[in-house]
């Protein structure tokens, strides 16, 4: 179970700017700014917004 990879995608349609909107999409590691299921999301391997970056 460790070696396990697993996907997920999340959608949703909100009526904004897009400036503002990519301003809070477009920081990996900030998801639970704007999603209110999301309790926690801390980068826990990589740096944030760069390719292998992975969040809990």
């Amino acid at each position: 179970m460790e070696d396990e990879i697993w996907e997920g995608v999340a959608t949703r349609e909100i009526e904004a700017p897009e400036d503002i909107l990519w301003e809070q999409l477009s920081n990996f590691g900030q998801i639970k700014s704007w999603h209110t299921s999301a309790e926690i999301c801390e980068v826990v391997e990589g740096e944030n917004n760069k390719p292998g970056c992975a969040r809990y």
